[in-house]
Parts: structure tokens; sequence; C-alpha cells
């Protein structure tokens, strides 16, 4: 590519994308700013020093922490853990891209916390955690049953292994919550 070439690529919008191969391995979920497994990257005409290609487009949904401006609180890096491994970072080992709560669908839906999940269940829907201490009260407060397991490893294997605990209150004023294998405590 030329210099000339180089430029206008970097202000083609959504004709500019990232073709990493974790990006494209993990690109899955968005429903929006995507040409298959290619996430769109910011290329506005005219650039804009230090965002510019340097950023995933504001029109990938769900919304990416690497976006060029705020969009609100994002406690998910995203896509952004796959971009640095596409760029040469090398991960801490004892990280987990996996967000701490998923409801049993296909695919999984993740949660960063224990009641989120729950709101957003339907009777008959399975909650597993990872075995990590959740601070926060549980309202069980709906006319559904629910299964909740506990004690997962960051890529919820089967059998769970540790333990997780709730931290708080669980209050259940309505529905029925099945807690299964003696994986989930309350404190």
């Amino acid at each position: 590519m030329t210099n000339a070439q180089r430029m206008t690529a970097s202000r083609s919008g959504p004709d500019l994308h990232w073709t990493g191969i974790n990006v494209q391995g993990a690109s899955g979920d968005k429903t929006a700013g995507v040409y298959g497994t290619h996430v769109q990257m910011y290329g506005p005409n005219p650039a804009e020093s230090g965002s510019s290609v340097s950023h995933f487009n504001t029109a990938v949904a769900p919304d990416e922490l690497m976006e060029p401006f705020y969009t609100g609180p994002n406690h998910h890096p995203g896509l952004t853990v796959e971009l640095f491994q596409d760029i040469g970072w090398q991960l801490n080992p004892e990280y987990c891209p996996n967000l701490p709560v998923g409801i049993v669908d296909v695919p999984p839906v993740y949660y960063t916390v224990l009641q989120d999940a729950y709101d957003a269940m339907v009777s008959g829907d399975t909650i597993q955690s990872q075995a990590i201490v959740f601070i926060e009260n549980l309202l069980i407060d709906m006319n559904i049953s629910v299964t909740l397991n506990g004690g997962y490893d960051c890529d919820y294997n089967d059998p769970p292994s540790g333990e997780t605990t709730l931290n708080g209150n669980m209050t259940i004023s309505d529905g029925t919550l099945i807690i299964e294998d003696g994986t989930f405590t309350v404190h």
C-alpha cells in the first residue's frame, strides 16, 4: 500500500474493518458493525487524531470498550482482549474473559451480578455462577421456577468444583428457587 492508499483507507468509515483472528473468533455476539466476523474500525472523514483506526466503530453493537467515545458504564472488556492478542499482547494466565454469571441458553447470556441474571430469566431457566464472592442482595420475586448452580470455573465446565458465595441477603418473596449441588452459600 502506498501512503496515499493508507490515508484513504484510514478514512473509509464502515469499509475499514479488523481482520485479526482472535477478534474474528469472538465477534459472534455482535448484532451491528460487523461484516461476517470482521469488526468495523473507526475511520471518519476527516481523520481524528488518536481515534481513527485505533478504535472500533461506533456502529458496533453491543457497545465495545474500545470505541472512540464514552457510551456509558461497560464492565466487560469485550473484544479489547482479543484485539490486544491480535497485536501480540500476552494474557495473564489467570485472566477470565467470561462474566461471572450466566443463564444457560444457546448461546449462553452472561451478566456481572446475580440480580441482573435473575431479572432476565424466564421460568425453567438455570443460572450458573463462577466460584467467586458476590457482594449484593438478591431478591427472588417473580412467580417462576429457576435453578441456581454455583462453583463453576471461568469456562463453566461441569462438574462445578468450587463454591459461590453470596455475601448479602437473599429474599424469596415469590416463585421457586432450586439450589443444586451444594455449591452456593449465603453469608
